[in-house]
């Protein structure tokens, strides 16, 4: 994303605010959405002059412009591609004929170096589970302005491997069953190594891709540390993809984007495999230099309700730039034995670049993890009017978090509602927010830092507000009552137990 369009991503969302114009939002769509037209234009109108072509046997090489037609199914038995694309201005169209590959590192159709492709009514198909790292059904490798339309790919390593391209449109498309043999380490946060990797849609060193109305459907396989796919995986220098109104069912992992910058996520479905215990969607990586920037999530739902041990909902892991809006989050996941702790939504992690700039609104995160949200080493965080709840041990947890700041949000049913134990020199803040029902803690403040706590609402939690330390927190005008043991543990000068309510220090502490 250029730093130009960032400016006008920061001068629109000022703007919003004084009620002036479209949102950041809107701005981005519309700047995708004239990108998209353009490929689909300049790929539709291209001339096709002469005659349509037959493709009846293979391999076949594609080297003249020009119509070509599948006639009938075709099988293809060879090792390297069936189709290959070596001309500009190629229109392709299967006529809903398959075409079937039996040699497991076969690629169906391959273009590079060419421009102005259009691929329509594709059905390219694995005999069996392919798992080699040449497999493909379609790769495109430097192509410029491609449209790829009712495509589907089956059992191939990868469906669509989209490599150092530009101005690639898939729409209405199906990829199902793509798997990969690749090694997944732990502890967590997992990294992958080795090669071989599998995906619906894999992009890698590519611009402007555009995703929309598309299906991905994983092979819902048992887990093995030696399996990896992904309905969608972004990597490399990869910027401006944008994916809306699709769905994930039952991969590894849904959404894998390691490296990228610009990314949206727009009215999209993800739900992992019952059996998965990596992340639903995850942008940035553990390996250095690998961060996902200037990312959109929004209108979609994130869900792996399977008690599987060891992985997150949305795992953010170094980058900078994230907004994320009208988002449901729910996961069930299970703490593992090597010590990591996931989360519905998990921002950060020690050994990592801290992740910066997060404006999450309007979302519910919830779910019977160890932690529904985890800000483990986050800057200038911001959730404002969330729902979170039903962690089994901690809702909100804040311990590597620096000008966090948690706002007009309900924190409500699980053990602990909010944890605040950051280093030294970390400020956090929580404003204006409900926090209730908890069999432990509603607002547990574990550290020295000079956090700050105003006009939260803190009732029927087994303890109302409890400072560890006095004296360091900044307190006003919060209220805590109707909580089981106390309301207030060194609140400014806390009423004891059975007196009369008051207000003290600006703070309503009220008897249990």
């Amino acid at each position: 994303m250029s730093k130009k369009f960032l400016a006008v991503i920061l001068a629109a969302q000022i703007a919003a605010q004084l009620g002036l114009q479209a949102s950041p939002i809107a701005e981005y769509r519309n700047h995708m959405k004239l990108h998209i037209d353009d490929i689909y234009n300049l790929v539709n109108n291209q001339a096709h002059a002469g005659k349509i072509k037959r493709i009846s046997t293979l391999p076949v090489v594609l080297d003249k412009p020009g119509n070509y037609v599948v006639a009938h199914n075709l099988v293809y038995d060879g090792t390297n591609a069936a189709i290959r694309v070596t001309a500009d201005n190629v229109h392709i169209d299967f006529q809903n004929h398959k075409l079937t590959l039996i040699h497991e590192a076969a690629v169906g159709i391959h273009a590079e170096d060419v421009e102005s492709l259009q691929l329509q009514n594709i059905h390219i198909a694995g005999e069996t589970l392919f798992k080699t790292a040449t497999s493909a059904a379609i790769h495109l490798v430097n192509v410029t302005r491609a449209h790829l339309e009712s495509v589907y790919t089956k059992n191939s390593t990868k469906g669509i491997f989209i490599e150092h391209s530009n101005s690639i449109l898939v729409t209405n498309s199906q990829a199902e069953a793509h798997e990969g043999m690749i090694q997944v380490i732990f502890p967590a946060p997992a990294t992958l190594a080795g090669t071989g990797n599998g995906g619906g849609i894999w992009v890698t060193n590519s611009e402007n891709v555009g995703v929309d109305r598309c299906s991905f459907i994983g092979a819902d396989l048992p887990f093995e540390p030696s399996r990896s796919s992904f309905g969608l995986h972004i990597d490399g220098d990869s910027k401006n993809i944008i994916v809306t109104n699709s769905s994930f069912l039952n991969w590894f992992g849904s959404i894998h984007a390691p490296s990228c910058t610009g990314l949206v996520i727009d009215h999209c479905s993800a739900n992992n495999s019952q059996y998965s215990n990596f992340n639903v969607v995850q942008l940035g990586a553990a390996a250095a230099g690998m961060t996902a920037n200037d990312v959109i999530i929004r209108d979609s739902c994130l869900i792996q309700t399977g008690k599987v041990q060891g992985f997150d909902g949305l795992l953010l892991l170094g980058g900078s730039g994230y907004l994320l809006e009208n988002l449901i989050i729910d996961t069930a996941s299970l703490e593992i034995a090597n010590g990591y702790q996931p989360a519905a939504l998990h921002i950060g992690y020690p050994n990592c670049a801290a992740v910066r700039d997060v404006h999450v609104k309007g979302s519910v995160i919830k779910g019977a993890a160890p932690k529904m949200l985890f800000i483990e080493h986050g800057e200038h965080i911001v959730f404002d009017e969330c729902r979170i709840s039903d962690g089994t041990e901690i809702n909100v947890a804040i311990t590597g978090g620096l000008n966090c700041t948690i706002k007009n949000s309900a924190i409500f049913n699980g053990t602990n509602g909010i944890v605040l134990d950051s280093p030294a020199g970390r400020t956090n803040s929580i404003i204006d927010c409900l926090v209730f029902d908890h069999t432990a803690c509603g607002i547990n403040v574990k550290d020295k830092n000079p956090n700050y706590l105003t006009g939260n609402m803190v009732w029927a939690n087994r303890i109302g507000i409890h400072f560890s330390h006095a004296g360091f927190s900044a307190a006003l005008s919060n209220s805590s009552y109707n909580n089981q043991v106390t309301n207030c543990y060194n609140l400014n000068q806390v009423q004891m137990p059975g007196a009369a309510q008051q207000t003290v220090g600006a703070n309503i502490c009220a008897a249990p």
